[in-house]
Order: C-alpha cells, then sequence, then structure tokens
C-alpha cells in the first residue's frame, strides 16, 4: 500500500527538466517558510540567493500562483504556499518511509 501512494505521487511531480514541480524545488520552500528568508535558506541548503529565487520564481510562474507575500524583507506564505508546503511535508515523510521500508 505505501508503495502504491508514492508511485501515485511520485506521478504528479517531474525529476527531470520536464514542466512541473521538483523536489529539489519543495525543499527550497520548505526551508524558505523554516527561515523566513531567501537568504537564510540559501545558506542553509548551500545555493546561491538568485538561484534559489529562480527556483520559486519558475515554480510559481509554473501554476500560476504566488507562494509568498514579499513585504520588503519580510516573508510569509500565501495561502498556495501553504498548500504547496503542507504536501511537500507529507510528500517527503512518505519519501523518508518508504525508504526506511525498503532498507528492512
Amino acid at each position: 500500500m505505501l508503495l502504491v501512494k508514492y508511485i501515485f505521487l511520485m506521478k504528479r511531480i517531474s525529476f527531470s527538466n520536464e514542466r512541473g514541480m521538483n523536489l529539489h524545488q519543495l525543499k527550497i520552500l520548505l526551508a524558505i517558510a523554516k527561515h523566513r528568508s531567501f537568504t537564510k535558506a540559501a545558506q542553509e541548503l548551500h545555493l546561491s540567493q538568485p538561484a534559489l529565487s529562480l527556483h520559486m520564481k519558475e515554480l510559481e510562474e509554473e501554476y500560476g500562483v504566488d507562494l509568498f507575500d514579499r513585504l520588503g524583507r519580510s516573508i510569509t506564505l500565501t495561502e498556495a504556499g501553504k498548500v504547496v508546503e503542507d504536501s511537500a511535508v507529507r510528500l517527503l515523510a512518505l519519501i523518508r518511509e518508504m525508504e526506511e521500508a525498503l532498507a528492512d
């Protein structure tokens, strides 16, 4: 059952240069949400801030939504951003669960 859920979710996320979101972008969004800062998220992920911003801009453009409210240096998630954050947390937890099951 776990593998079926994983396969279903993975079909909805691209892993290559195809259009659509990818796991790297989800991890970036989670880091930004955690730090409420593009700069601090970039530092945590060992990325340049412009590269991190570009990933989020591409994701926002792909789905036609704003993921962040930017007011000066203050960053908060929009409602769409909160949906992506919640899904990313669940998806990454499911991947960890699958990896643990396969390691046993």
